[in-house]
């Protein structure tokens, strides 16, 4: 729905509950990235990395239930963006 403002905000709540969930990590590197905030990008892709070294943009994004191929593909630009593999 390209609601990024509202994901980091929702984002950020859901880490002050749980600093370790992954898909939130995963989620804020792919919104910072769509924004153009690259620096905030890269740092949510570290937190990524630290908790699950082997990331893989393509693996996960097959993983995903998407009804739009599109969707899918933005997505994972976006992560590739903020520096995931």
């Amino acid at each position: 729905m390209k609601r990024y403002e509202e994901s980091i905000s929702a984002c950020k709540k859901a880490l002050e509950m749980n600093p370790r969930m992954l898909s939130v990590h995963i989620t804020l590197a792919m919104a910072y990235s769509s924004l153009g905030k690259m620096e905030e990008a890269s740092e949510a892709a570290s937190k990524v990395l630290k908790f699950s070294p082997n990331f893989a943009v393509e693996h996960f994004a097959r993983a995903l239930p998407y009804k739009y191929e599109e969707d899918r593909v933005v997505m994972a630009e976006a992560l590739h963006k903020a520096g995931l593999k």
